[in-house]
């Protein structure tokens, strides 16, 4: 151990621990191999507890000073009875990673009466359940609900069929080529001067929030 951070408040349940934070609880984990400069970590409603998930998604929980470790999620009692997940953390937890998603490489169906909800959906192309909700979406719109595609491929060929989606030169193109996929199985070759990767970044950051494919969260 090399030093023990400064313990979290309730405010702060549920956001990224600060760079500086970061880089303590790493140099006190560098022995561990699962441990990268990508690994995330947010404060928990339990003080001297770190969530952490590795790079497959797979959570853990660390104390502050980094001198325990084991698998698994924070879970609530209330008056004497096990509730489930604290859901009051994982609500915060992904409304901070959402707030780092950048919108412009999100796909938004946007609402078409006074917005009340938005809901971020995590999508590949060849999902099934994925293309089931797909046809909702205009019902979710017009009662208020605003809807925003994450890129999650997770099919082998999906990767690059949503290239070719996300490299569309407009956010309306984007959005045309991913109805065509969902709605009616078409793809939509990449272009030739497209050699950026807009789908990974997004959806690396989402998988803090236990994304899989068809999943949607309400922040």
């Amino acid at each position: 151990m090399t030093k023990t951070p400064v313990r979290s408040t309730s405010a702060q349940v549920g956001k990224p621990v600060s760079a500086a934070v970061k880089s303590v609880l790493l140099k006190n984990t560098r022995a561990l191999k699962n441990m990268s400069a990508k690994t995330p970590f947010f404060y928990t409603a339990v003080p001297g507890v770190i969530w952490g998930a590795t790079l497959e998604g797979v959570p853990f929980l660390l104390s502050d000073d980094a001198q325990y470790i084991t698998d698994g999620e924070i879970s609530v009692i209330e008056n004497g009875q096990f509730i489930g997940l604290d859901e009051s953390f994982e609500r915060r937890k992904n409304q901070s990673v959402f707030a780092t998603l950048n919108d412009s490489q999100l796909i938004t169906y946007p609402a078409t009466s006074p917005e009340r909800a938005v809901i971020y959906v995590a999508d590949d192309v060849n999902c099934p359940y994925c293309r089931r909700f797909h046809q909702q979406i205009s019902m979710l719109n017009a009662k208020g609900v605003t809807v925003k595609i994450i890129g999650y491929p997770i099919y082998e060929q999906s990767p690059e069929q949503m290239r070719g989606i996300w490299c569309q030169d407009s956010e309306s193109s984007r959005r045309h080529a991913f109805d065509k996929a969902m709605l009616q199985g078409e793809m939509t070759p990449t272009p030739a001067s497209c050699n950026a990767d807009h789908v990974t970044p997004n959806r690396e950051k989402s998988r803090w929030t236990g994304s899989d494919s068809n999943a949607c969260y309400l922040p």
